[in-house]
């Protein structure tokens, strides 16, 4: 949808209008004036001057990466404990082994929202922060919640295995590695979803290639660090952990 959809925008009482501004800092300065008045009044004409949109029965969210690299950088410091003249070091993330509490570190969500408030300040106006009514700041994801996007995925995955007639699922051992080549406390979880397709979902493709999907058979993984089940009526597929030679 574009902030000129004019229908879903002023939509209805029953059921308000969705305007969503992604990346916001980096519109223009004539979008943020707009937004303003927008804001403002919930009018906004468009540049012809012919037509008035009404956004006074619209939800308005505006998302930001205002404050990212302070984080991270936060995070690099905190978490891990380095400091600026330290050269960085690899640590693994351990969210499966300790639960919740290996990512209950010393930055706090209050820490967090004081960081990204203070460099909001500085991006933008304090006439258009003033009109925003909540600013909410995202925290680290726990355990639990890197666990609840793995296990979305599969269900994905799964949905497409359908006509397989297969499932997958992992057992711990998969799922703390799926963790912990897919997920890093200071960037969040953007490369889960290319770990399950990089270690769950091209190494079964090659077995359902290579298999008669009929056939109840194990197999060995050569290449990943992998466990997989799959099951087919009674049958079990196997990708079974491969020692490093």
């Amino acid at each position: 949808m574009t902030v000129l959809d004019k229908g879903k925008i002023e939509a209805s009482f029953s059921a308000p209008g969705i305007v969503l501004f992604d990346e916001v800092e980096k519109a223009s300065e004539t979008v943020i004036l707009t937004l303003l008045n927008v804001l403002d009044n919930g009018l906004m004409t468009v540049a012809s001057g012919q037509q008035v949109i009404n956004f006074r029965n619209a939800l308005i969210f505006m998302t930001s990466n205002v404050g990212v690299r302070e984080l991270q950088q936060f995070a690099k410091q905190e978490f891990l404990g380095l400091n600026e003249d330290e050269p960085p070091v690899r640590q693994e993330n351990h969210v499966g082994d300790h639960g919740a509490s290996a990512l209950t570190l010393r930055a706090t969500s209050e820490q967090n929202r004081k960081l990204i408030e203070t460099r909001l300040e500085e991006a933008f106006s304090p006439e258009f922060l003033n009109r925003i009514d909540t600013i909410i700041t995202f925290n680290w994801l726990t355990a639990e919640s890197v666990t609840a996007i793995i296990e979305m995925e599969l269900a994905r995955l799964n949905k497409r295995l359908q006509r397989h007639r297969c499932h997958i699922c992992l057992d711990d051992s998969a799922l703390s590695f799926i963790r912990d080549v897919g997920f890093d406390v200071r960037f969040g979880a953007r490369a889960l979803k290319r770990a399950i397709r990089r270690h769950v979902e091209i190494p079964l493709a090659d077995f359902l290639l290579d298999n008669q999907p009929h056939i109840s058979q194990s197999a060995e993984s050569v290449s990943e660090k992998i466990h997989l089940i799959g099951f087919r009526d009674h049958h079990t597929i196997r990708f079974r952990e491969t020692e490093a030679e």
